[in-house]
């Protein structure tokens, strides 16, 4: 599968790191009590003001890719994406600059976990 070669490539070594401009967080289906949070610039490319991955496609890559390529997270990153795409749509911005606070408190009240 193809993905982007994003602003950050998540590449698994990530394992109980926070992200200051998280998206969220989720599990390792393969090992219980793995636990990680995806950064939101592994779905955009700079130099791409209107482009945002979900899914396999954001920038993954090794361990990373794995973690990433499964339907929960596949979810989570494509919640981001459209939410963050109405923001940049709604204020004429680029996704890059995206008010992450605003994004992460909206996927919060969405009921997106990030602990």
């Amino acid at each position: 599968t193809r993905h982007i070669a994003g602003a950050y490539d998540f590449d698994g070594s990530e394992e109980g790191k926070k992200f200051e401009n998280a998206i969220g967080s989720f599990g390792d289906f393969r090992a219980k009590g793995r636990h990680f949070q995806l950064p939101y610039p592994a779905l955009y490319c700079e130099g791409y003001d209107n482009l945002l991955a979900a899914g396999r496609m954001v920038s993954a890559s090794g361990d990373g890719w794995e973690l990433t390529r499964v339907i929960p997270v596949c979810a989570l990153t494509g919640e981001a994406a459209g939410v963050a795409a109405a923001f940049a749509a709604r204020d004429g911005a680029s996704v890059s600059d995206v008010d992450v606070a605003l994004l992460q408190k909206q996927l919060r009240d969405n009921g997106v976990l990030f602990e």
